[in-house]
């Protein structure tokens, strides 16, 4: 608390490596130092110990993942059936999400413009909207 940082940053470096160096979170284990800050803030799970640190992670795996790593802000409580059907109905949007959270956005960041944008879809024709950042309000997650 002294420091003004999370104990994350206190273990993972700040900024990428040099020369692409890996992170290396355990004897033997080392991963790029994007998947490891994403790893280390609970936004994406890591494969077994068993596999590359790089291998893809299931869809199971990711959900069990992020609900574990972050009781503050679980998944929704859905039954895997019933995420695979919205899947299947939504599937052109769920892979152009996916493919915006591998370009470097954060899925808070992507919230933040859907929020925006269902609030200009309400506004009468015309309309404008100012949005500006409360420095009142206390910082959440």
């Amino acid at each position: 608390m002294a420091l003004n940082v999370t104990p994350t940053r206190l273990l993972l470096p700040g900024t990428a490596q040099p020369d692409d160096d890996p992170v290396e979170l355990a004897p033997g284990r080392a991963v790029s130092w994007e998947r490891a800050w994403a790893w280390a803030v609970g936004r994406e799970a890591l494969p077994p110990a068993d596999q590359p640190g790089e291998a893809e992670v299931s869809p199971e795996q990711d959900y069990e993942f992020a609900e574990a790593s972050r009781p503050y802000d679980p998944p929704p409580n859905l039954l895997m059936s019933e995420i695979e059907a919205m899947e299947a109905e939504l599937g052109p949007l769920v892979k152009e999400w996916i493919t915006a959270i591998r370009s470097g956005n954060s899925p808070e960041r992507l919230a933040l413009l859907l929020r925006a944008e269902s609030l200009l879809n309400r506004l009468p024709t015309g309309g404008e909207i100012s949005i500006t950042h409360d420095s009142t309000r206390s910082p959440r997650g």
